[in-house]
């Protein structure tokens, strides 16, 4: 299993996409946590989504998906997490 972070677009608006393979035999359901914190001078902000879903086999799935703006002096922090049965499968 693999999961992974993706930023597209330029730094004033960025889209962070949270996505995640099942490279296994068969569906699993899956929890995920996907934690962000932005600290900057307009002060900070901490966001977590969380949600279930069961994987396809052996296909990209996204997660979840976030617009946010973002100055250069901006600090960026993403964390994801996703769990089977309450264990740790995967991370980034």
């Amino acid at each position: 299993m693999k999961a992974w972070i993706e930023i597209e677009d330029e730094i004033k608006n960025l889209t962070l996409s949270a996505k995640f393979q099942d490279e296994g035999i068969k569906a699993i359901a899956i929890n995920y946590v996907l934690k962000t914190k932005k600290e900057g001078r307009s002060g900070s902000s901490i966001s977590t989504q969380q949600g279930k879903f069961i994987s396809p086999i052996n296909k990209q799935y996204t997660l979840f998906e976030v617009r946010m703006n973002l100055s250069k002096k901006d600090d960026l922090s993403v964390k994801l997490f996703v769990y089977h049965n309450k264990q740790l499968v995967a991370q980034d």
